[in-house]
């Protein structure tokens, strides 16, 4: 039988329904890189598994409920545009040092 990481890499929801159904514990499993099989299926860009998952019940894992949106006060992620995340207020210019430049390697300026 297919884990559930090769379940969400071939994008079969039914099977991770099916296997969660069987073992609701395979949800908190981790992947050789850290990742939850939620992560997983987010950082991979699989919304049907992704869904799948979520539809088994309310993550434990902190981190599975923030990406899930069930992390009180944050909107769920299909509410996130990349607009909102990458938007950052612009930089300052950097300041300048009194007699321009850095010090030279090794010692003090002189």
């Amino acid at each position: 039988m297919a884990t559930i990481f090769e379940l969400i890499d071939q994008g079969d929801a039914d099977g991770i329904r099916a296997l969660v159904a069987a073992d609701s514990a395979t949800r908190d499993l981790r992947n050789d890189a850290g990742l939850s099989p939620l992560m997983h299926a987010a950082y991979q860009g699989r919304g049907p598994a992704f869904a799948a998952i979520l539809e088994a019940g309310e993550p434990s894992d902190p981190w599975d409920r923030l990406i899930g949106g069930y992390a009180e006060g944050l909107p769920a992620p299909d509410a996130w545009t990349s607009r909102r995340l990458h938007t950052a207020p612009p930089r300052s210019p950097r300041r300048q040092r009194p007699g321009g430049g850095r010090p030279a390697r090794g010692g003090s300026r002189r």
